[in-house]
């Protein structure tokens, strides 16, 4: 399961927390036992709200009143990103991967070499003239430099430049009336494949696949902060969710200890029994309960949100602290046009970026497989120009006092003159060849064609387009009918409201009783319950649908793809 379908997964849950406290159950047994409702806050009296035992004060971890901190909906999805620990290893995946394109690369680079080296030995002359010259000491010395690298034609080249001294030439009749003998050369070589695609996608598949995989990790990176902002928001959302049901609870007491006045003096007046008291009471006892349960609810909404953004490791919030979301819910709900939705989410979404990397790395692993199972054509030239020189060692004269002939005084000098010899290129030599290697019975290289083969056709069938349109329409549908039940939401508390204050009116006139207006007080707190309810999933559900088109992050500022910072 990608990790869209994760956060996809989270906001189900958070969902369905948010709807937990208000299934059909929980109504019923509403019915039977009267529950916390605001009255509209023009009806209730501040004094009265002061002195309320609900009262709201925020309680800390150690007891107390605790130190409120302000978090804003930007600064807890940050917090998450930069603090998560699966993002930080996502991120060093995405650094190794792009640290892999420049080593893959490294083997373009061009390579230059050196050495140097000198010897002396002994040999037997076996075209000695005399017994005294039949063994030879010979000394040598060579120094040689070379520039080679590997070319993205599928190519290799070399350049080589080599100087060398050699003291004994008489085992080359050639080379015997000089000594020493000095000897430069510079050469060039360069083989280029012909079959097998010739070479080129053997040369270039480690930089395209190190490309491909950096590409890979980095929209795997993007799918997991996707599910992480998308986790972050929606806890974000039921800490609100739950301090407006705290509220909404307080003002409950509040509505409870006003009625309970209003009973008093109708049992003063002799309009009530006594009894009316213990039943204002055991209302406002039990909406103390309620409000106390919110408290818990909130706790633990606190501690999923500090969890989930890593509040504490930001240092936005301390563990002693207590953390008071100041974002207010954009109540209006997107037009959602679906082809226009699928189409961003097709181009941002990150499992759409990933298939096509994933295709690609089996397409490249196809088409080395296909080359290996073709004969190799190797096409070489070898060309270059020489250099010698040395001193004669042969006397002007014989021993009848006759000239002898001497070498051709091109050959005759020093190191000089054997450079000298090198630039008028009296010497070039040229090598043209082919090598042509035939692969026969190759069942590796079948066998990884094959798979090769395989792996792109189960790429193209992981049908990921498909998956992304179901999404959206999830997450449009998601919007459509959070915005409804909001509609209905607010519809169903402006009717409690105008029954409850119908019913408080008819109660003072003796037409109700005291359990009528408790009821209706009950029904004005499920609606509004019910209207923050639908005011949190509306919020949940736009970031589900940004989630679904792969944009969330935009909200927040964030860049899609990974950075180096």
């Amino acid at each position: 399961m990608h990790r869209y379908i994760q956060g996809s997964t989270a906001l189900v849950a958070v969902s369905t927390l948010l709807f937990a406290s208000y299934d059909a159950d929980a109504d019923r047994k509403r019915r039977k036992r009267p529950e916390p409702s605001p009255l509209p806050a023009e009806e209730i009296e501040p004094e009265v709200i002061r002195d309320s035992p609900a009262a709201h004060t925020e309680v800390g971890p150690g007891g107390g009143v605790a130190e409120t901190v302000d978090l804003r909906l930007k600064d807890v999805v940050l917090s998450a990103l930069k603090h998560s620990p699966a993002i930080q290893r996502a991120r060093l995946d995405w650094k190794t991967a792009s640290l892999d394109i420049g080593r893959s690369k490294a083997r373009f680079a061009h390579t230059l070499s050196a050495q140097a080296n000198g010897g002396s030995e002994r040999t037997y002359n076996i075209l000695a003239s005399d017994v005294t010259q039949g063994i030879s000491t010979i000394h040598t010395a060579s120094l040689e430099a070379s520039l080679s690298s590997l070319l993205r034609t599928g190519a290799t080249y070399s350049v080589t430049a080599k100087a060398g001294r050699l003291n004994e030439t008489r085992a080359n009749p050639l080379f015997r009336p000089v000594t020493p003998l000095y000897t430069n050369e510079l050469s060039g070589r360069i083989t280029q494949p012909l079959g097998q695609g010739r070479g080129y996608a053997a040369n270039t598949a480690k930089i395209d696949r190190a490309s491909a995989n950096a590409e890979l990790r980095e929209a795997e990176g993007h799918e997991l902060r996707l599910a992480v902002a998308l986790r972050a928001v929606s806890s974000y959302w039921a800490l609100v969710l739950r301090r407006e049901e705290l509220t909404i609870l307080e003002n409950n007491v509040a509505d409870a200890l006003t009625l309970k006045e209003i009973v008093k003096r109708r049992v003063r007046a002799g309009q009530d029994p006594q009894s009316s008291i213990v039943q204002a009471d055991a209302a406002i006892a039990e909406r103390v309960q309620a409000v106390e349960a919110a408290r818990v609810a909130i706790v633990d909404a606190e501690r999923v949100l500090l969890g989930d953004a890593f509040l504490a490791e930001s240092k936005l919030v301390s563990y002693s602290q207590v953390p008071v979301p100041v974002e207010k819910i954009d109540e209006i709900a997107p037009v959602v046009d679906f082809e226009k939705e699928l189409a961003a989410a097709l181009k941002n979404r990150p499992e759409a970026v990933r298939m096509r990397e994933e295709l690609r790395l089996a397409t490249l692993d196809r088409s080395i497989a296909s080359d290996k199972l073709r004969a190799k054509v190797d096409v070489y030239a070898v060309g270059g120009i020489l250099g010698l020189a040395g001193r004669s060692n042969v006397p002007a004269t014989d021993d009848a006092g006759n000239p002898r002939s001497q070498p051709p005084s091109l050959l005759q000098g020093g190191l000089g003159t054997s450079f000298e010899n090198l630039a008028g290129i009296n010497a070039p030599f040229f090598e043209l060849g082919i090598q042509v290697s035939i692969p026969l019975g190759n069942r590796d290289a079948k066998n990884a064609y094959q798979q090769a083969e395989i792996a792109v056709e189960r790429t193209k069938a992981q049908n990921v387009e498909s998956r992304i349109a179901l999404d959206i329409r999830a997450a449009s549908q998601r919007v459509r009918i959070a915005a409804s039940s909001l509609n209905a939401a607010k519809e169903s508390l402006r009717l409690s409201q105008e029954n409850v204050k119908a019913m408080k009116l008819r109660y003072q006139g003796g037409g109700a009783t005291l359990f009528d207006v408790t009821r209706s007080q009950d029904e004005v707190t499920q609606s509004r319950a019910r209207t923050a309810l639908a005011r949190a999933q509306i919020a949940v559900a736009k970031a589900g649908l940004e989630a679904a088109q792969g944009t969330l992050l935009m909200r927040f500022g964030v860049e899609q793809q990974f950075s180096d910072e």
